[in-house]
């Protein structure tokens, strides 16, 4: 698709194992548009994460890849881990469901971002970078660990972390299983008034996909079995399951 920002096609995952290889997802297409938030909707189990970690080389050795997976017309299946690390966090990066799994319990918040900046060479300021995910008193969070923050203001900083480089295509898993209510509406927002990064949330939940994204892909089973607008997609599941 020529304005793909991400194109996936026929990505088939399998996992070794002591009889024939299980698959995991089996020939995935889809795209992901420039500027656009797409949301990954699917049962637990159902492959979504195994995709994710696909898409930035983070499967371990026992999987198989096969397929194609480009990013700004790069192929990364097949890319050696030193060129992979270029990409990963710079282009694609990652939003966890857990902060537990993204932040490091004995550096404070600014050495974190400051570490991921260094990293990949890139200029980076903290407190606005704080403040665009919608994080008030920037500078009492940029000085602290992640044990003196709140859950909301975890998750929060785990999304600032992802945008350091201000990369093309963020990948949101499960952000909002943790959080009540009220905070799943303010992260829904904070989705939808970030600019110039795409982003792929996987969810299981159809409310907070029909709230931000512009597309929804449905997975059942490893397998993509629809997409469209959020509307449809869950229109046609509801009569589905009638």
């Amino acid at each position: 698709m020529a304005d793909a920002l991400l194109e996936v096609r026929d990505l088939t995952v399998k996992m070794a194992s002591a009889g024939s290889p299980r698959t995991i997802l089996d020939g995935v297409s889809f795209h992901v548009k420039h500027n656009e938030i797409t949301g990954l909707f699917g049962e637990s189990g159902c492959g979504k994460t195994t995709l994710a970690l696909a898409l930035l080389g983070l499967l371990p050795e026992q999987y198989r890849v096969r397929g194609s997976v480009r990013l700004n017309g790069q192929e990364l299946v097949g890319l050696d881990e030193r060129r992979m690390q270029a990409v990963r966090g710079r282009t694609i990066s990652m939003i966890f469901q857990d902060p537990a799994l993204a932040l490091n319990p004995v550096m404070r918040v600014r050495d974190q971002l400051a570490e991921i900046a260094r990293a990949h060479r890139v200029e980076h300021d903290g407190l606005a970078l704080l403040a665009s995910v919608g994080l008030p008193n920037a500078s009492r969070i940029l000085a602290s660990y992640p044990h003196q923050l709140s859950g909301g203001e975890r998750q929060r900083v785990t999304i600032a972390q992802a945008l350091v480089c201000r990369p093309a295509l963020a990948i949101a898993d499960e952000p909002f299983t943790a959080l009540d209510a009220p905070r799943v509406v303010e992260l829904a927002r904070l989705f939808t008034e970030l600019t110039g990064t795409s982003f792929l949330v996987i969810s299981h939940s159809p409310g907070v996909l029909a709230r931000i994204a512009g597309r929804v892909l449905m997975m059942q089973a490893g397998r993509l079995t629809e997409e469209g607008p959020p509307r449809q997609v869950f229109a046609s599941l509801a009569a589905a399951d009638a």
